[in-house]
């Protein structure tokens, strides 16, 4: 296995503890007697559904970014933007739960809780890394 993939495996594995311990904590803290809205529960969702989708979108932004542009920076390479993206999609795929802990927090729906915890550990277990750029990569500009 490739020292990189190993890496973000790792760090994969660290966000699902995260994960656990955000559900864990959950169980622990009950919330006051005040509950959100209907109009509160649909803004969080949209909120986490465009986070999630921005999150995802941003890893191929970072991976395409033009090595002359990058000059300046001698230790951006296309294998630590691509660990950069990896991570960036995790707490992005994190943040669905964080979202779920929230609702919990303001006593919204049990379903909506359970549904975007669901979602969060579902994008972490799913998740693949992709192929590791290499370093002729960064010579050639991805248009």
């Amino acid at each position: 296995m490739n020292p990189a993939i190993r890496v973000v495996r790792i760090l994969q594995f660290a966000f699902i503890f995260i994960w656990l311990m955000l559900a864990y904590s959950m169980s622990l803290i009950h919330p006051g007697e005040q509950s959100i809205g209907i109009f509160g529960q649909c803004i969080i969702v949209l909120v986490v559904i465009e986070v999630v989708r921005v999150g995802f979108k941003s890893q191929r932004m970072m991976i395409r970014v033009r090595s002359e542009s990058l000059s300046r920076n001698t230790e951006s390479t296309p294998v630590s933007r691509w660990m950069a993206g990896n991570v960036v999609r995790f707490a992005t795929a994190l943040s669905a739960s964080w979202g779920g802990l929230l609702v919990h927090f303001l006593r919204g729906s049990d379903i909506l809780v359970y549904f975007l915890f669901a979602g969060s550990m579902f994008l972490l277990v799913l998740w693949q890394p992709g192929e590791v750029p290499t370093t002729t990569e960064s010579r050639n500009p991805v248009s």
